[in-house]
């Protein structure tokens, strides 16, 4: 059984391409193209992470990141950062990555949320 991604981010085009590849590599997503409706489908859905794009303010994806972590803990989250890697945040399953990063985070974080044997 496929992945569960909430994958979320401002621009139409970006989020479109990046789904896309997502699928590809065979995640099942779910898109959302802004705060409202990131915490609509995360309420009413059982997601393996979500993937909160740069073109989203910096503050409302760490808020978000923080509803995923107080709605569902072992829920990782990656935040797709301009700058580069930047490493596990000190919040809980918070990483941060480059968009060339992305399908490598989303394989560790999903391990490490399903255990050595998901693999």
């Amino acid at each position: 059984m496929p992945f569960l991604i909430l994958s979320a981010g401002r621009d139409p085009d970006l989020l479109k391409a990046r789904n896309t590849a997502l699928v590809a590599q065979g995640y099942k997503v779910a898109a959302a193209s802004d705060s409202f409706e990131v915490v609509d489908k995360l309420l009413n859905g059982d997601f393996d992470l979500v993937l909160l794009c740069h073109t989203m303010p910096d503050e409302d994806r760490r808020r978000l990141a923080r509803i995923v972590a107080g709605h569902s803990p072992s829920t990782p989250v990656v935040l797709i950062s301009k700058n580069g890697c930047e490493g596990i945040l000190a919040e809980a399953g918070i990483v941060q990555c480059s968009p060339d990063q992305v399908v490598t985070t989303l394989g560790v974080s999903l391990a490490r949320r399903s255990g050595p044997c998901a693999a």
